[in-house]
């Protein structure tokens, strides 16, 4: 088996997500995908930055070899959605990093906000991709992700602040926790707030 071998398959699967995608975005993305990744033998293995090849997936059959192929292009194009809206995306966000200044951040507030939080940028991130993997397969397919993401974006927040909602396929807000620094100091202080 090789990359180009499921081309066919991958595409046709890309139709049919509910969310339309740019042509850009999925052509410049299956162009890495192809010189980036490689199956050998059963494993979808990438290219890592000294050249050095990392194992991302073990598969037997080819169905399973689809599936972690969708799901690794579908991970990279979910980023490259949330950089291509992260302007837009910023003001559903309560405080949005603003510049640093002695060596921690200010941030300004939003008065119309969505989320009573810090911009995450990974949360959009992160629904994108749970999202697509839900739609060309199952939603039983995506909870390991679920999972993962869901202790990535409250890896902040002395209590968890976001649960996923399985059938709107986000993440809500359960709390008003707070995120929290590496020393446990919540944020943002009412001194990093800056008006514009």
């Amino acid at each position: 088996m090789k990359i180009v071998d499921f081309e066919k398959d991958v595409f046709q699967a890309l139709a049919k997500l509910s969310v339309p995608i740019p042509e850009e975005i999925i052509e410049q993305e299956w162009h890495n995908f192809k010189r980036y990744y490689k199956i050998d033998g059963f494993s979808l293995t990438v290219e890592g930055d000294f050249g050095n090849r990392t194992t991302l997936a073990n598969a037997i059959k080819k169905s399973d070899m689809f599936f972690e192929i969708v799901n690794e292009l579908l991970k990279n194009i979910s980023l490259k959605l949330e950089v291509h809206n992260r302007e837009s995306e910023r003001s559903n966000w309560r405080y949005v990093r603003f510049s640093v200044v002695d060596n921690h951040w200010t941030y300004i507030e939003n008065q119309n906000f969505r989320y009573n939080a810090i911009h995450d940028f990974r949360k959009l991130y992160f629904e994108c991709h749970i999202r697509f993997l839900s739609e060309l397969f199952s939603i039983d397919r995506a909870r390991k992700l679920i999972a993962k993401y869901s202790a990535l974006i409250n890896k902040w927040y002395p209590d968890n602040h976001w649960t996923f909602n399985e059938e709107i396929l986000e993440f809500v807000e359960i709390s008003s926790s707070k995120e929290v620094d590496e020393k446990g100091k919540e944020h943002p202080q009412t001194d990093e707030i800056v008006n514009r």
